[in-house]
């Protein structure tokens, strides 16, 4: 592996809009890092021109790293703007050597009266993104043909509607449903829909009475096991459609939440990727949802319609690409380290680890992964490790972090905050004005369950006041259990800490929702109130 010191890494700036300017200035920035290697400035980097040079520079070898100091990394993979990422993989870059400074959200939108500790934070983001290039290893990718079959669940209006494209365009569809056929039509319009010529079609199959029991894989090739009273059946499809009434069965929701990696919101209902414009996608490529909502017949109709000739739009999209190509996002095993004790078995909630009893070893199934890092945590020999969040990187991350000049006084507090919930939240906060300290740093981190209490003790060790941790609510985890697992690791530790006479409350964990960034800048403002009043508390 090369060192990372060694690695050639672009780093190119947004100015973006113009009133951000007056907050950061882009272009001093930018020479201040300009012995970093390659920096470009541009007004946009969405825009053609800006692309064509950051695209340029790495299919010419010049690169084999960039770092992205602009809008949040949300924006890269829960919006249009994911396309730039895709097109620098396939201009020859490895997804772990695409790093972001996060410089819109969270630093010039909520420190608009506070230049000065913008510009302070900023650096220090800058030198972070640099650093997780540097320090992640090399993601390996497979490449699958994906399969031309679909499962569909839900016998909705969604859903046979959905059914009915997907066999138009040719594609072998399976739909599933928990009741039995003649309750499912029975709420159905059926005279307004296709029914017959599904019922009629080759590549068709209705499953009635059957429910979805495990998933495995990921877009392009999924296996799916569907059981009912009687008997189970294993079907493999590049793609899954979910078309089911969420407030009719919360049970069948939580199960898609669990099964397939569809997030919740709020309400407790399945959340797509972007609701404005990737309504029908979610962030778990190949699972696509069609929303049933109540209301007129006219009203569902056209709605349902047009959800699943977008949900449809979309998959064919994907599937009908040659090959798809897949990051290998696991954990990795040092076997000179494994004991084979079991305690990941016990502790993945995704049937992804077992024991190799021959080689006495752990072993990781790559279809199962989902890299949440609860696993690593959980390790107690440390032979765990996870490629997208190594270890190194986390603590490399605090201390450059740690960096951050305050002035005044002002506590310093690092912010965990966890992919799906929390650094959403941070960004919401800054879109909707929300202000807050400059000297809250934020470290994105994969999941609630990779938070470590070692990284705790690092943050004091390395002059920061006060940990927070920004985490999913409870039920609404995207690794299923990451939040409830760290939370009772950080309740034990902080009876350690009430032990060694140091102020528990200098860790706070808050649950979150993306769309909370009133709540984060309220929980921030206060945990910073209360560190400043009790300094000296230990």
């Amino acid at each position: 592996m090369k060192e990372v010191s060694a690695l050639s890494i672009g780093l190119f700036f947004c100015r973006g809009h113009e009133d951000d300017q007056s907050v950061l200035d882009m272009d001093a920035l930018a020479h201040e890092f300009a012995g970093e290697g390659s920096v470009q400035v541009h007004d946009h980097l969405c825009l053609t021109t800006a692309q064509r040079q950051l695209l340029g520079s790495v299919q010419s070898g010049e690169l084999e790293g960039v770092v992205l100091a602009t809008c949040s990394p949300g924006h890269y993979g829960n919006s249009l703007r994911r396309i730039t990422v895709e097109r620098l993989r396939a201009a020859g870059l490895n997804r772990n050597r695409i790093g972001f400074a996060n410089l819109r959200e969270q630093v010039v939108l909520p420190h608009r009266n506070d230049p000065e500790g913008a510009l302070r934070k900023a650096r220090v983001l800058i030198q972070t993104a640099l650093e997780r290039v540097r320090q992640s290893h090399v993601m390996e990718a497979t490449e699958i043909a994906p399969r031309r079959s679909v499962l569909v669940i839900g016998a909705t209006i969604g859903g046979i509607l959905a059914a009915y494209r997907l066999v138009a365009k040719g594609y072998k569809v399976c739909l599933i449903d928990e009741s039995e056929r003649e309750e499912a039509l029975s709420k159905l319009p059926v005279e307004d829909l296709p029914i017959a010529s599904l019922d009629d079609a080759s590549r068709m199959t209705f499953c009635f009475g059957h429910g979805l029991a495990d998933s495995n894989g990921w877009a392009g090739d999924f296996t799916v096991e569907i059981r009912n009273v009687q008997s189970k059946r294993t079907l493999n499809v590049g793609a899954v459609i979910v078309a089911i009434g969420e407030d009719e069965n919360p049970d069948l929701t939580r199960r898609i939440h669990e099964l397939l990696l569809v997030e919740l919101g709020m309400d407790g209902q399945l959340r797509p990727l972007n609701p404005t414009n990737l309504f029908t996608e979610t962030r778990e490529p190949g699972v696509f949802l069609v929303k049933h909502e109540e209301s007129d017949d006219a009203t569902r109709m056209r709605t349902a319609a047009m959800r699943a000739d977008s949900a449809t739009t979309a998959l064919a999209a994907l599937l009908d690409r040659p090959e798809l190509y897949h990051d290998i996002a696991i954990t990795e095993v040092n076997p000179d380290l494994c004991g084979a004790c079991g305690t990941c078995v016990k502790t993945c909630a995704f049937h992804a680890a077992s024991i190799n009893t021959a080689l006495d070893v752990a072993t990781v199934d790559v279809r199962r992964c989902k890299a949440c890092g609860n696993c690593v945590t959980a390790c107690p020999a440390a032979a765990r490790d996870l490629i997208t969040y190594p270890h190194h990187y986390i603590t490399r991350a605090i201390e450059t972090l740690a960096g951050y000049q305050r002035c005044n006084g002002e506590p310093k507090v690092l912010c965990l905050l966890c992919d799906s919930c929390g650094y959403p939240a941070a960004d919401d906060a800054g879109m909707k004005g929300c202000e807050y300290p400059a000297s809250a740093l934020p470290l994105n981190i994969c999941c609630g369950g990779r938070v470590d209490t070692q990284y705790l003790l690092h943050a004091f060790k390395c002059g920061f006041d006060g940990v927070f941790v920004g985490r999913c609510h409870d039920e609404h985890c995207r690794n299923i259990v990451g939040n409830t697992d760290m939370d009772r690791r950080l309740e034990l530790f902080r009876a350690s800490l009430r032990a060694r006479r140091i102020d528990p409350e200098r860790v706070r964990i808050w649950g979150l929702s993306p769309n909370e960034g009133e709540q984060y800048a309220e929980q921030v403002n206060d945990f910073f109130g209360y560190l400043q009043d009790h300094r000296g508390g230990g």
